[in-house]
């Protein structure tokens, strides 16, 4: 066997990230040595839609260069839609799967999949890396959050099933994602290596149903977890896993194709090896397609360290060879999707535009004092909005006070940090009763994970003792919980679960008394 058909048999088993807008001569010459077969995009790659397109054009033309008899590249992205859509600045916003959850209907969910789908298809990327099946469980992971359906799991599975069609009907291929489900456990893979005790009766009861149902598609490709599950291997994570891969996906639930590790980059794999190492046990656990999403030296060492194996016998050629048939029959699939424009069937009222889907999705929960909606001014009072997970874009609220301003409704924005000090506190209520409007009512953005910021929940108690309190939610409802509880009185609160400009605006319309909120929490509070 030549080193260059070995090299390109490897590299059809990598999906790697780059740096920049555009393939360079260093990528070419590097590419010549290392020729990955697929790519994943995120923001960093993306300057405008043209830019894209031909960033995508090139490294189809690098990939089919070297992987004739392979089909065409893996060009893919984590567009998930709410608070995790990398290319926001060139696809339609859409609410994300907690959003869909609260619109209650599998219709909403697939028009979600197709249309998304329908774009990333005109850029060139035929590779989605949604729906999430994970179970919003309780308590709140941070890594899955408002990226959950729900935390019923026969929910999850119709929407994710519905997603996913949605996908395929335009064209794309979809994986399902965190095998056996991240939602069994409360740590961020990308952070540290979570522990879940679940057993096998148990997931195959709750959080492996979503997964059983949208097993069914045809070209459903999955991606395993970094989570260790202890009572099927103590040692290692699902994605490095042979008790994982083989013996429970593979024998149990009869599933024969593409399997995916979550990226090989996240620190909670650290503690198993470095980047090489465990792309080799991934290998060796059955799984397909590697991916690693950042670091090109990394990826190049990743992808010396499988082939070193390969030549030294650890893992045989007829194993790589049978991940490489699977990944071209995957490909290949993608030439019999339907990409005519499927019909949708919705409830009576409801449209498939931004302005009916949002407002299927944003949620109002009365609390036991008033709120007056289309009051101007409001007075928004907004934590800082850093992201809260790895797996999650920078929150903006500009949305939402262009949109209140644009329909006539005055916006007084007051900022403050994640976890307000007692002086700062101060500070913010003095700004607030500077205002000439008594009646005017504050709106405050509650972003608390877990209850474990006693300043903000010190804040909402301040405000509600002078004025009316609006808490505002844009991820996951639970996230409201210790707030409520330091409250004299329930306060009213909307939920967006996203601050996509799909929910914010149909937020805004609400808030002005122009549309209601007609969304369902999701998830139990």
């Amino acid at each position: 066997m030549s080193d260059s058909y070995l090299d390109s048999l490897i590299g059809q088993m990598f999906v790697v990230g780059l740096q920049g807008l555009a393939v360079d001569a260093e990528f070419r010459e590097s590419y010549l040595r290392y020729p990955f077969g697929g790519f994943i995009l995120f923001e960093r790659n993306v300057h405008d839609s043209e830019q894209l397109k031909e960033l995508i054009a090139e490294l189809s033309s690098c990939a089919s260069e070297r992987h004739r008899g392979h089909g065409e590249p893996l060009i893919c992205v984590d567009q998930e839609g709410g608070n995790l859509s990398p290319l926001k600045k060139i696809v339609s916003s859409m609410p994300g799967n907690m959003g869909l959850g609260a619109a209650q209907d599998p219709e909403f969910a697939r028009y979600a999949g197709y249309a998304t789908g329908r774009e990333l298809s005109a850029l060139g990327i035929n590779l989605n890396l949604a729906p999430v099946l994970d179970l919003a469980r309780d308590p709140v992971n941070p890594s899955v959050s408002a990226r959950a359906f729900s935390d019923n799991p026969n929910v999850v599975a119709a929407l994710g099933e519905a997603y996913a069609t949605g996908l395929q009907q335009s064209g794309v291929l979809f994986t399902a994602k965190h095998f056996p489900g991240h939602g069994s456990v409360t740590e961020d893979s990308h952070v540290t290596l979570p522990v879940s005790d679940a057993t096998i009766d148990e997931l195959l009861h709750a959080d492996l149903i979503p997964f059983k149902e949208v097993m069914k598609l045809a070209n459903c490709a999955i991606m395993a977890s970094h989570v260790v599950f202890s009572e099927l291997d103590p040692n290692l994570p699902a994605s490095l896993s042979s008790a994982h891969v083989q013996r429970l996906l593979r024998d149990v639930l009869a599933f024969d194709r593409v399997v995916i590790t979550d990226c090989l980059e996240m620190n909670g794999i650290r503690t198993i090896g470095q980047v090489p190492d465990v792309a080799v046990l991934a290998v060796e656990a059955g799984c397909d397609l590697l991916l690693i999403s950042h670091t090109p030296q990394l990826q190049v060492a990743a992808f010396i360290a499988v082939r070193d194996a390969v030549r030294t016998g650890r893992i045989g050629i007829d194993r790589i060879r049978q991940s490489v048939e699977r990944i071209t029959r995957w490909k290949n699939t993608r030439l019999s999707l339907t990409s005519l424009n499927p019909e949708f069937h919705l409830p009576p009222g409801s449209y498939l535009t931004p302005e009916s889907i949002g407002e299927r999705v944003v949620t109002f929960a009365p609390g036991e004092t008033k709120w007056a909606f289309g009051h101007s001014p409001i007075i928004l009072v907004v934590p800082e909005m850093k992201p809260l997970t790895p797996a999650e874009d920078p929150l903006d609220l500009a949305v939402l006070e262009d949109e209140l301003m644009r329909q006539g409704l005055g916006c007084i924005r007051i900022n403050c940090s994640m976890d307000p000090c007692h002086e700062e506190i101060n500070k913010v209520i003095h700004q607030i009763e500077a205002m000439t409007d008594n009646d005017a009512g504050v709106a405050l953005v509650v972003r608390n994970p877990e209850g474990a910021l006693k300043g903000q929940t010190a804040l909402a108690s301040a405000i509600q003792s002078i004025r009316n309190l609006l808490l505002i939610c844009v991820r996951e409802p639970r996230e409201t919980r210790a707030v409520q509880d330091g409250l004299s009185r329930k306060a009213p609160t909307i939920f967006t679960y996203s601050t996509e400009y799909i929910a914010l605006s149909s937020l805004a319309r609400i808030l002005v008394g122009n549309a209601d909120a007609k969304g369902v929490l999701p998830v139990k509070l």
